[in-house]
C-alpha cells in the first residue's frame, strides 16, 4: 500500500460521498416524517 497523493484524492472522496449518502437520508427521513405527519392529520381532522 502506497500513500500518494492519489490515496489522499481517493479518502477524501470517500468522505465527501458518506456525507452526501448521511445528508440525503437524513432529508428521505424528514420528508417521511412530514409525509405521515400529513397523512395523520387528514386521519384526525
Amino acid at each position: 500500500m502506497s500513500y500518494g497523493p492519489d490515496q489522499i484524492d481517493n479518502d477524501e472522496d470517500v468522505d465527501r460521498t458518506l456525507r452526501m449518502m448521511a445528508i440525503s437520508l437524513i432529508v428521505a427521513c424528514g420528508l417521511l416524517i412530514a409525509a405521515l405527519a400529513m397523512v395523520l392529520l387528514a386521519v384526525l381532522a
